[in-house]
């Protein structure tokens, strides 16, 4: 199992980098390209550098976070994390907020409607840099560990991974289990289907 993702920019000094072993060169800095890859149990990379999660329990004031646009009608924030929940922001790509949560840029990022090629490779490469994702099951947060084939919900008779979707959180280990326990979906009203009008409007 393996994952990569292309980053054209990307400010490797804020990366958790290390070098991985005796030869390899130490972590370059600066910003420019490369490439985020992971296999299972192999650890997660930067080019050659091996990249580690950082490991602090709550999003600093200053920490950046991936929230999307009109979040505060996608999701509700409990306790501390309403309060300071870090600098939000919405790069307008899961793909590569993902990244930039495997490589230590984004504390955590949160999607509502992700798609399976959204983020079947940057969830890979956050576990294996240490950090943690989550799926929402309807009333709870649950470890994102695989993928399962799900249903059309236009032609129910239709099954394949490519129909898979689910709200979605990736973070550190210690600060996404911290959001996981703040942060709930708001579930949208249902609008009434065309040629039915409301019982306000009757």
């Amino acid at each position: 199992m393996v994952g990569a993702i292309f980053l054209p920019v990307i400010p490797r000094q804020a990366c958790y980098m290390t070098t991985p072993r005796v030869g390899f060169p130490g972590p370059s800095l600066g910003l420019a390209g490369g490439v985020l890859h992971a296999r299972l149990g192999g650890g997660a990379f930067l080019d050659d550098d091996l990249v580690r999660a950082a490991d602090e329990p709550e999003p600093e004031a200053s920490s950046l976070s991936g929230v999307p646009g009109h979040h505060a009608r996608q999701f509700r924030r409990l306790d501390r994390l309403r309060r300071s929940p870090g600098e939000l922001r919405c790069l307008g790509s899961v793909c590569f907020e993902t990244a930039m949560v495997a490589a230590g840029v984004f504390r955590y990022s949160v999607f509502r409607h992700p798609k399976l090629w959204d983020v079947a490779a940057g969830t890979l490469i956050v576990r294996e840099a240490g950090w943690v994702a989550f799926k929402w099951t309807g009333d709870r947060w649950e470890p994102l560990t695989r993928f399962d084939p799900s249903r059309n919900p236009k032609e129910p008779g239709k099954v394949g991974l490519r129909f898979w979707g689910a709200v979605t959180l990736v973070g550190g280990s210690r600060v996404g289990r911290y959001v996981s326990e703040r942060l709930r979906p708001v579930v949208p009203a249902r609008r009434p289907k065309r040629g039915h009008r409301s019982l306000q409007e009757r």
